[in-house]
């Protein structure tokens, strides 16, 4: 939300910046706010399991009797929890495990049936 001496700034333009040099802008509505998309590409996760976060700042300039104001807000965001996985790629292993496990059942459920039998 945009505001200045506690008045929405309708028109404004909101510049997002990320750490990665990609940059989004959007203008205000009449109430000052405004809806900005983040952007799809992050950082690579470093080690462990944590997932990858991204900085970003946002920040306007505002020319007002003369003078040149500017706002700034930063803070991170993070990468989906899908994030560098593939679905397909997925089901295919399961797939294939599935298949690779049937004939050892199988062949488990035939030694079985030999044993109790008299």
């Amino acid at each position: 939300m945009a505001r200045y001496n506690g008045q929405p700034l309708a028109g404004q333009i909101l510049t997002l910046t990320s750490e990665l040099g990609q940059s989004v802008r959007a203008a205000t509505d009449a109430q000052g706010r405004a809806r900005i998309t983040l952007p799809e590409r992050f950082k690579r996760a470093e080690g462990g399991h944590r997932r990858a976060t991204t900085r970003f700042v946002v920040a306007t300039t505002l020319l007002q009797g003369g003078r040149q104001e500017q706002a700034a807000f930063n803070d991170h965001f993070i990468a989906p929890q899908s994030e560098g996985k593939s679905a397909p790629l997925g089901w295919g292993f399961l797939a294939l495990g599935m298949l690779l496990g049937a004939p050892l059942l199988r062949q488990k459920s035939s030694s079985q049936n030999q044993e109790t039998r008299p």
